[in-house]
């Protein structure tokens, strides 16, 4: 009895193992969203929580490819136009949303710019405090204009997000 069990155990763990590559190599956000269903599937059937964790992993990783597929390129090969598209998918990705208005703001002026106009005009606003909330300061307009475009934005408007991002719990040098 207990031979089995620990044979099974090894099974899954190898089973694991291969999801796992699987996973790392995929990068079809259709295929991903069908290993999901199926490690859901398997970990009800063979009680193992491990593959709930491999099929959560594959749905994020989905979703940011999806989202990355149908956001616009970034509009040159700045660092900080990356970062801020890097930013604006991984957020995409982990809320399950894509706003069209912010897209469309994409499109006109790049993902820098973006986050900078979304900084100075609607500091605080509502998508904040939700991404806040969730744990996702990092991928805010407020936090890569503070932590890289300081220098672009008025004193007053740096001292505003100084205090957003210390009320969201990061740590800000002033």
């Amino acid at each position: 009895m207990l031979r089995n069990q620990t044979s099974n155990a090894a099974a899954l763990a190898n089973k694991a193992i291969q999801a796992r590559n699987l996973l790392e190599k995929e990068q079809s956000f259709e295929t991903l969203e069908n290993y999901a269903t199926n490690w859901q599937r398997f970990s009800k059937l063979h009680n193992a929580p491990l593959f709930v964790e491999l099929a959560n992993a594959a749905t994020r990783k989905s979703r940011e490819l999806k989202y990355d597929a149908l956001m616009p390129a970034a509009a040159n090969n700045s660092k900080i136009e990356i970062l801020a598209r890097y930013a604006a998918v991984k957020a995409s990705g982990l809320l399950e949303t894509m706003s069209p208005r912010t897209n469309m703001m994409f499109r006109r002026w790049g993902y820098a710019q973006t986050a900078l106009r979304l900084a100075t005009k609607q500091q605080g606003n509502e998508m904040f405090h939700k991404m806040c909330d969730l744990g996702l300061v990092e991928y805010t307009s407020e936090f890569i204009v503070f932590t890289y475009m300081l220098d672009l934005v008025s004193t007053d408007t740096a001292e505003t997000l100084a205090l957003l991002l210390m009320d969201a719990g990061v740590h800000v040098d002033i």
